[in-house]
């Protein structure tokens, strides 16, 4: 199992075009600088601990979002 770092999650979300970004108490998915990604009206994700999900986990909430648009 890979290590869960902003990093790794990021690799794996920038091929949809998103970023994931940390707020106060959350993180959140947001589009890339120059991606035609639309912004997702519940990025959101309410977790203090991003090592709580495998990286493919968190690209699996990405997959979902997108799936929910």
């Amino acid at each position: 199992m890979r290590r869960t770092t902003l990093e790794a999650v990021n690799k794996l979300a920038a091929t949809y075009g998103y970023e994931l970004v940390k707020g106060t108490g959350y993180f959140y998915f947001y589009p890339l600088p120059g991606s035609t990604s639309p912004l997702l009206d519940d990025s959101m994700v309410m977790t203090c601990q991003l090592g709580g999900w495998t990286p493919e986990q968190w690209e699996a909430e990405l997959i979902f979002k997108l799936e929910s648009m």
